[in-house]
């Protein structure tokens, strides 16, 4: 399908679920994060973090439905400028999502989430700017696919 909202959107989900499987080697296997992306859902969706295995999924579904839905605005961001070092664009991209959100969490005082240690700052800053590339990366690619030669 060529349509913006839609590629941005699947991208967005692709970018999201790379993430997740890095987050998640970073907290289970590494043991560097301390807070895992689901968490972050669960804490805006029932305001505490994931108890239970339903809360757990509807905490990722929802993280990963966030990761499309930035991934719709990464699209139209893109048109609105060049696709010309997409991949740069979408590394900063990444980190300024990423930064946003540390910022919200500390301005609201979101307190299920705070304080986060340098070890999880570390980790979701990489896997931040992991999404944006894969975002980016994926994008062009669904983009490029549906053009006309």
């Amino acid at each position: 399908m060529n349509d913006r909202f839609v590629n941005g959107f699947l991208a967005g989900l692709i970018g999201g679920v790379v993430m997740t499987v890095l987050n998640l080697i970073s907290f289970y296997v590494l043991g560097l994060a301390q807070i895992l992306y689901l968490d972050w859902a669960s804490v805006l969706i029932f305001g505490y973090r994931f108890a239970t295995t339903l809360e757990a999924v509807i905490g990722q579904i929802g993280q990963l439905f966030f990761a499309g839905v930035v991934g719709v605005l990464f699209a139209y961001l893109l048109a609105a400028t060049t696709s010309r070092y997409y991949l740069i664009k979408g590394w900063v991209y990444g980190l300024v999502v990423w930064f946003g959100s540390y910022a919200i969490t500390l301005l609201y005082d979101i307190t299920p989430l705070n304080p986060i240690k340098p070890d999880t700052v570390i980790s979701n800053m990489v896997t931040a700017s992991v999404y944006g590339l894969v975002l980016a990366w994926s994008l062009k690619k669904l983009t490029d696919r549906h053009k006309v030669n």
